[in-house]
């Protein structure tokens, strides 16, 4: 009887001590579970182990820009992402402990591309503000930047100083890309001057903005609206591209127009524009943003008077 008894006791105790190892086991398959959760939908656990705490998390933002855009954003000689845009960006960057902000170089068609697929959360591409692309995009309402548009002819068409003038006289326009800013300045003008018209000729190849100065030079075309900071560097600076062209040509201003990064709709919202439209206000006020601008652009951009953007 005893012995039939130290059996059951036996028997019970080996019962417990089997369903008490089930239960770790199970414990830890749920804990392993949920652990690759997390790393599948990229948070982060809290491992500190101090209770009531939680490790926040950190958004990356990817902008991508293009590595020749002086002096707004490009790459430099020791391979870094500069530039008064990317500078900006990342003073914003510091306000925002809840962002990291990234930087990549690609091309200008890639950059959106990438936006529009989500690819890129934002774009640096010296653009300007247009209805086309705010249906596209979430353009803030405060300006990263600034450009001063011109036309550039040759010296004997210097008293050519306005798009009313190169209507007037018939001259005849660099290939422009359909969308871009500089096009839609044109596109603009002809829509205010149905009689009095410029002749577009449209091109996908976004390589004409860099040939224009040879072309014009060389009398292929007549006129190009381009930006002062692509005159200053591809023409006046002794080492541009066309700068055996100096002589031959002529630059002249006739709207400033403010520029914006394009943010993209599909990683991006009306939330986190207020807080970059909110924190960009806030460097230009107390005199970061200029600081940067005068240091690239060699003059305060931000002092403009625009005539054009939102």
């Amino acid at each position: 009887m005893k012995k039939k008894l130290l059996i059951t006791l036996l028997s019970l105790l080996m019962l417990f001590m089997s369903s008490g190892l089930a239960g770790c086991t199970n414990t830890g398959e749920t804990t392993s579970s949920a652990a690759a959760a997390q790393a599948a939908s990229g948070t982060t656990a809290d491992t500190s182990g101090e209770e009531g705490t939680s490790a926040a998390d950190v958004r990356v933002l990817t902008f991508a820009y293009t590595a020749e855009g002086v002096p707004y954003a490009y790459t430099d000689e020791d391979g870094n992402a500069t530039g008064s845009d990317i500078e900006i960006l990342k003073l914003i960057d510091e306000e925002l402990p809840d962002y990291e902000f990234q930087f990549v170089a690609t091309s200008y068609d890639d950059i959106y591309i990438g936006l529009q697929a989500g690819t890129y959360d934002g774009g640096l591409t010296n653009s300007f503000y247009t209805e086309e692309r705010n249906e596209k995009y979430l353009i803030p309402t405060e300006n990263l930047g600034g450009s001063l548009a011109g036309l550039l002819v040759r010296k004997e068409n210097a008293d050519v100083v306005t798009l009313a003038d190169v209507a007037d006289q018939g001259l005849k326009l660099v290939p422009m890309k359909s969308g871009d800013g500089m096009t839609y300045q044109i596109e603009a003008y002809n829509e205010e001057n149905p009689d009095h018209q410029i002749t577009i000729e449209y091109t996908s190849d976004t390589n004409s903005w860099n040939l224009a100065a040879g072309w014009i030079a060389e009398g292929r075309y007549d006129v190009a609206s381009t930006l002062k900071t692509s005159w200053e560097s591809t023409v006046v600076a002794e080492d541009g591209a066309y700068h055996q062209y100096y002589d031959d040509l002529s630059f002249t201003v006739y709207k400033t127009i403010k520029t914006y990064p394009m943010l993209s709709r599909a990683t991006l919202d009306e939330d986190f524009v207020q807080l970059f439209e909110d924190t960009l206000k806030k460097l230009k006020e107390d005199g970061r943003a200029s600081e940067i601008a005068e240091k690239f652009y060699g003059e305060d951009i931000f002092s403009y008077t625009y005539t054009e953007g939102r």
